[in-house]
């Protein structure tokens, strides 16, 4: 099962949900071909379409080549930018103030209470 991706894998364990898998693949391929042969490709409506999906994987290879893998950083180069901006960047404020809890019984309000009043210190 080469075909289906490593993060899709895990839901093709069994062999009926693989054969399944593959029946649809193979279905798709075969009405693919059918509408190559009845010059569906040259059809103008889906220009601007055909154009925008192969856009999209040249210009994912584009970035990796010229951005992602013509720049080199060093251990030291991260190290000294995460010191730089860490306050600034990297710290975790508080997004929201809670105003209110509420319990289904005392047992656990009271925890609650306790936890609140312990991580306030």
């Amino acid at each position: 099962m080469k075909i289906i991706p490593p993060q899709r894998q895990q839901q093709f364990d069994s062999y009926e949900e693989q054969k399944k898998y593959l029946e649809r693949k193979m279905k798709d391929l075969v009405m693919f071909e059918d509408a190559l042969d009845k010059g569906y490709e040259e059809n103008p409506e889906l220009e601007e379409q055909l154009v925008r999906a192969k856009m999209v994987p040249i210009l994912r290879e584009y970035y990796k080549l010229f951005v992602v893998d013509s720049v080199e950083v060093t251990d030291a180069e991260i190290e000294e930018l995460y010191n730089a901006e860490k306050e600034k960047r990297f710290s975790h404020r508080p997004r929201a103030e809670i105003k209110q809890f509420v319990c289904e019984d005392k047992e656990t309000a009271d925890y609650v209470l306790y936890l609140a009043k312990k991580s306030k210190k």
